[in-house]
């Protein structure tokens, strides 16, 4: 499956997200995002089990349960997220190392004084070694 070379995000599922990342400030947040090709339809919040402010590790039933809803509905997962409290707006080498689903795009919130939300987000494709940065637009 090719990977999309543009993300559209419907304002909603962006403001979910971003309800998500501001919810436990200093801790990775982490979620998925389902849809159809580029198109992200549906949010799901999952636990960080490490509750760590430099890893995560989604809590498996509700990965799991959110791999078989977007099945139950004919989607793909279009991408993974996770926020960087303290880290950089891109892909660590931890973050490219672990990439357990190379077929999604990888979105990175990241603390931004300047932002008016305190967040910035950016969406990346990754591989095992590299990254590189992919263009979405709110829907």
């Amino acid at each position: 499956m090719k990977i999309p070379a543009l993300l559209f995000l419907p304002f909603d599922l962006y403001g979910e997200m971003l309800a998500h990342v501001r919810s436990v400030p200093s801790e990775e947040v982490c979620g998925l995002l389902g849809g159809r090709e580029s198109n992200a339809l549906l949010h799901f919040p999952i636990e960080n089990v490490l509750h760590s402010a430099d890893a995560f590790r989604m809590e498996a039933q509700s990965l799991v349960d959110a791999i078989y809803r977007m099945e139950q509905h004919d989607l793909i997962l279009v991408a993974v997220y996770h926020s960087h409290p303290h880290g950089p707006g891109m892909p660590s080498v931890r973050d490219l190392a672990e990439n357990a689903y190379p077929e999604a795009l990888y979105i990175i919130w990241s603390s931004h004084a300047k932002s008016e939300s305190g967040w910035q987000m950016c969406v990346f494709q990754l591989s095992s070694e590299k990254y590189e940065e992919v263009p979405w637009e709110l829907v």
